[in-house]
């Protein structure tokens, strides 16, 4: 069972008023994960979207050090066959949304940066 953590001030106005957007659960397939849960809300001031109620910084640091799994070591350093497959199915989505090459793409918790990787090697511009 997780801890309770505390409301999150909006990092970009400062305000602690926000309205719950969804409620993001995780299925529990170890015992090594961080939380099985956390609210995505968005600020009722300046309409910023962001994570809530999760652990401080420090907790998400020990974590991804002790329990990354983005480290490719045992893999050749590459993305598995897996992974670079749903990638590219990610990618052959988006694709149909984004009118030219020249726009900007920015990708929140991208992990290696394999999709942007993707993204860069058919023309796009980062």
């Amino acid at each position: 069972m997780n801890p309770v953590y505390e409301n999150r001030e909006c990092q970009i106005c400062g305000n602690q008023k926000n309205k719950l957007l969804i409620k993001q659960q995780f299925s529990m397939i170890s015992e090594s994960a961080l939380l099985d849960v956390y609210n995505v809300v968005v600020c009722e001031d300046c309409g910023f979207c962001f994570a809530d109620k999760i652990p401080q910084q420090s907790e998400f640091d020990i974590y991804y050090y002790e329990m990354s799994k983005y480290e490719y070591q045992n893999h050749g350093n590459l993305v598995s066959k897996y992974d670079l497959a749903r990638f590219q199915t990610t990618q052959s989505f988006l694709g149909k949304f984004l009118p030219n090459h020249q726009i900007s793409i920015l990708e929140i918790g991208c992990a290696t940066g394999a999709l942007l990787s993707i993204f860069k090697n058919i023309g796009f511009e980062m």
